[in-house]
C-alpha cells in the first residue's frame, strides 16, 4: 500500500468481520494461536488490511496485536519478557532511545517517516512504551477506536481460546 492509502485507512471509519482462528499444533511462540479479522470499509469492501492477534495458549497476558497491510503498519506487544531496541539517534518526537523492556507499541505515526524519507520500510523501527499491566480486552478497547475500527464486541473476546 502507498503512504496515502495507509493514511486514508487510519482516517476512515471502518468495520471488521468475525475472526478466523488458526491453531498450529506445535510450538510455544506468538504464532501458536492466531485470530485474524479482515478490515472492511463501512460498505463491506475489503481494504486488504488485516487485524491479527498472536498469542501463546494458556498465557492471557502474552500476546501481539498487529495491523498488516500486508507488512506490519502497527504492532502492540505485551508479555512478561517483551522488549524492543530503538535506535539511539534520529528518533521521532516522544520516542525514547535505546531498550524498552515490557509492553510497547510501534505505531504508524511514529514509523510513517520511514516512507516519507523514501526508504522502503520492511519493518517497524520505532517503539514507545505502554503501561506494565495491560489486559488484552483493555488494549482492544483502547486501540481499535484510536484506529477508527468498529467491531462487534462479541467477536473480540478470545477468553475461551486462551
Amino acid at each position: 500500500m502507498t503512504l496515502d492509502e495507509i493514511d486514508k485507512f487510519f482516517a476512515e471509519t471502518k468495520k471488521s468481520i468475525f475472526p478466523q482462528i488458526n491453531t498450529p499444533v506445535n510450538g510455544k511462540s506468538y504464532r501458536d494461536k492466531v485470530m485474524k479479522w479482515e478490515v472492511l470499509r463501512p460498505t463491506g469492501v475489503k481494504y486488504g488490511i488485516q487485524l491479527c492477534v498472536y498469542f501463546t495458549p494458556g498465557h492471557v497476558d502474552d500476546y501481539r496485536i498487529v495491523v498488516e497491510a500486508p507488512r506490519e503498519i502497527w504492532r502492540v506487544e505485551c508479555g512478561l519478557n517483551v522488549e524492543f531496541d530503538n535506535p539511539i539517534f534520529d528518533l521521532p518526537p516522544g520516542v525514547p532511545p535505546g531498550n524498552i523492556r515490557g509492553p510497547h507499541q510501534l505505531t504508524w505515526y511514529n514509523n510513517r517517516l520511514l516512507y516519507q524519507a523514501g526508504q522502503k520500510a520492511t519493518r517497524l523501527r520505532y517503539a514507545e512504551p505502554l503501561s506494565k499491566n495491560l489486559d488484552f480486552n483493555a488494549v482492544i478497547d483502547w486501540l481499535l477506536p484510536m484506529m477508527n475500527i468498529i467491531v462487534p464486541s462479541w467477536s473480540l473476546k478470545p477468553r475461551g481460546l486462551l
